[in-house]
């Protein structure tokens, strides 16, 4: 059972790597954005970005989310920006949670971090349809962003590559994780 977390700033290819990654090998996909709520999705559609306040509740849900996938000993891939440390803990290992990973036999998850220019991004964010983050509120999500503190957990990953070459490096990654 492995947990593969995709995290990075809107419009960085986390629900396109997501879904190519659950298509190629079989496991379910849940993308963090369809668990928000009714007044953070507004918030956000406004250009407001969204507080610690506001994400909490949010991740919440998917750590319950991540939970039931390990209640189930099942593998399950999530898309979500996970944009501080705290947030990725929360998602993980529950509230308050100071567990980081230092013991890969017991390591059930990998954080994967979608990396690119902000020019790049911007020029995706503005190709894509039906989106409710609006391109005002990039900035302040590469500002709220934590990086990857390169632990044997994370893997960092230039979104400038094709996505069926992103996708690749990822299984590379999972199939080094020992499988509980």
């Amino acid at each position: 059972m492995v947990i593969v977390l995709i995290a990075g700033v809107c419009g960085c290819g986390k629900s396109s790597v997501g879904k190519a990654l659950a298509e190629k090998i079989g496991w379910p996909f849940e993308d963090a954005d369809s668990f928000h709520s009714t007044a953070n999705v507004s918030k956000m559609k406004q250009g407001i970005p969204l507080t610690d306040e506001d994400r909490l509740p949010w991740l919440r849900s998917l750590h319950k989310l991540i939970l039931k996938w390990r209640a189930n000993s099942e593998s399950g891939i999530l898309a979500c920006s996970a944009l501080k440390n705290c947030y990725r803990q929360i998602i993980l290992h529950g509230k308050g949670s100071t567990t980081v990973c230092t013991d890969e036999s017991n390591q059930d998850y990998i954080i994967v971090f979608l990396e690119g220019s902000k020019r790049l991004i911007q020029e995706r964010m503005v190709q894509r349809d039906q989106h409710f983050m609006p391109l005002s509120l990039l900035d302040s999500q590469f500002e709220v962003f934590e990086p990857s503190d390169n632990s044997s957990c994370s893997l960092n990953i230039n979104i400038e590559k094709p996505v069926a070459e992103i996708v690749h490096e990822i299984i590379e990654r999972i199939n080094e994780i020992p499988h509980n």
